[in-house]
């Protein structure tokens, strides 16, 4: 369907936007309850049909990555909230660490497994091998903070240890050489949200786009290969608009799979919206394309 059309006018002939040209609304529409108006679809080509996919994907990236935010933010606060009770006082400089008692400290609850995978151990007085050691037989998820050292150690036991000097440059993408618990909170309120909001919504894009295209591709080659064994009039490109349109099912069943915790209602929702799209693609070329030959040949 072109975006112009000629009009007779004032004695000469005009250009002028068409006014039923399909928007994005009205194509989001026909791919969910009108399948006998996937060829119309079809007719405005393949750049259009990957074009509608696209900004479906994108309205559901900056939906579901403002919800991670969301989340995140609030996990951060809470956390946040929980080191400012239960965090002794410390002082990073000289790239040592040191807290305000030489008691051992230990934070562990589900803010800090959340955001740090682990139990977070402060001990700078206990002789580094010894204390590691401790933990390593435990082989529990930890973050160990020695007076010289930030040490992981993972579920199996295995052991990586680098200076804190490292670890701010990592992190913090800076080379902070005096650091206390007072400004360390602070850096909670200077999370760059929008960078991780950006991160999220093109990563999202990316990844659901290729699935859905590839996807498409494979369908629509099978498609291709039996509508010309049984002499079907259909171009591949026909073809593989009417696959992209199709793909609407699948691309909210991802979407909606991606915002339920629960992993195996997630799969379900996941397998189900593929075989949906499936059916609405075959059920597409049937209608606009496999019946119209049948109704020819039976004349």
């Amino acid at each position: 369907m072109p975006d112009y059309v000629l009009i007779y006018r004032g004695g000469r002939m005009k250009k002028e936007r068409n006014k039923n040209k399909l928007n994005f609304f009205k194509r989001l529409y026909y791919s969910i309850f009108k399948i006998d108006k996937y060829e119309e679809l079809s007719t405005d080509g393949l750049i259009k049909s990957i074009k509608y996919i696209l900004y479906l994907l994108l309205i559901l990236a900056i939906i579901y990555s403002s919800i991670i935010i969301i989340q995140t933010r609030k996990n951060m606060n809470n956390l946040k909230n929980y080191l400012d009770e239960n965090l002794p006082e410390l002082v990073y400089e000289n790239d040592e660490l040191t807290i305000e008692n030489t008691e051992r400290v230990v934070l562990d609850n589900k803010y800090i497994k959340a955001n740090f995978g682990g139990q977070i151990i402060i001990d700078t007085t206990t002789d580094y091998d010894t204390l590691i050691n401790e933990y390593k037989e435990k082989a529990e998820p930890s973050i160990i903070l020695s007076k010289d050292y930030f040490t992981t150690i993972n579920g199996i036991g295995m052991v990586e240890k680098k200076q804190y000097n490292e670890v701010i440059k990592e992190y913090l993408n800076n080379d902070i050489k005096k650091l206390d618990k007072e400004e360390l909170l602070y850096l909670f309120d200077n999370f760059l949200y929008s960078q991780y909001l950006l991160a999220y919504i093109i990563s999202y894009v990316i990844a659901h786009f290729i699935m859905v295209f590839l996807y498409c591709l494979f369908l629509t080659i099978i498609c291709f290969i039996v509508c010309k064994i049984k002499k079907v009039k259909i171009k591949y490109v026909q073809i593989f608009a009417m696959g992209m349109y199709s793909m609407t099912i699948s691309v909210f069943g991802y979407f909606i799979s991606s915002i339920i915790p629960s992993f195996n209602i997630s799969i379900i929702i996941r397998i189900a919206s593929i075989i949906i799209a499936t059916i609405y693609f075959i059920r597409a070329v049937y209608i606009n394309k496999w019946m119209k030959l049948e109704t020819i040949s039976n004349k």
